[in-house]
């Protein structure tokens, strides 16, 4: 599914063709093609926010968007894992277990799979196939954010977050992150219903959590 949604254009109608390549990709019977057509439609138009309706995948333009996109943070001599906790502490949004390991130092290296740029501000997107049960509850509200604090996704939106805003800063002499970095949707794809924002986690880091991470890379 992720490769699929990495080359195709979320601009362009969901024809047959396409999604009997998703098929093949998934290696699922042609019987599914129904099924699978509703449900990519479904991804497609879900809104990704309740105060902008129109905010969708299916309505981002091409030149607005950048999949995959690399990145590397090095780390600043050794990683001291007790400062990172403390900013986790001091200014996450969500009640994030502490990070253990012992001290590292080298580079971190990752692929956001969504960037893109809408009404002035840019924003950070990935996609999750986790299956969190049957039920559309289970993926909205506490069930969403338990989801993310288990498997630590909180965590790697915090290191997408500073490498976005690290580029953003040496790309433009304007950009400023409260005003320009709109924030980070995470899809969990099997939830999205194209009617509401079941499937769909947002948040906007503190700008003072982005700050103390800085200190560290």
């Amino acid at each position: 599914m992720h490769r699929f949604l990495e080359k195709y254009d979320f601009s362009q109608p969901l024809n047959e063709e396409k999604v009997q390549k998703l098929c093949h990709w998934l290696q699922l019977e042609e019987t599914w093609l129904p099924s699978l057509q509703q449900w990519m439609n479904a991804i497609l138009h879900t809104p990704l926010s309740a105060e902008e309706p129109t905010l969708k995948l299916a309505n981002l333009s091409r030149r607005h968007c950048v999949k995959e996109m690399q990145f590397y943070l090095k780390l600043n001599q050794l990683f001291d894992v007790s400062v990172f906790n403390r900013a986790l502490q001091q200014y996450h949004h969500l009640p994030s277990e502490s990070l253990q390991f012992d001290a590292i130092r080298g580079m971190l290296r990752g692929f956001m799979d969504l960037v893109f740029y809408h009404n002035g501000q840019y924003y950070l997107l990935d996609y999750k196939s986790n299956f969190l049960g049957v039920e559309p509850q289970n993926y909205v509200g506490k069930s969403l954010e338990q989801a993310m604090l288990t498997n630590h996704y909180d965590w790697q939106y915090l290191f997408y977050t500073l490498a976005l805003h690290r580029y953003l800063q040496q790309r433009d002499a304007n950009y400023a992150y409260e005003t320009h970095f709109g924030g980070v949707f995470y899809c969990f794809l099997r939830g999205m219903n194209g009617e509401n924002q079941n499937g769909v986690f947002f948040d906007k880091p503190d700008y003072a959590l982005i700050q103390a991470l800085e200190n560290l890379f």
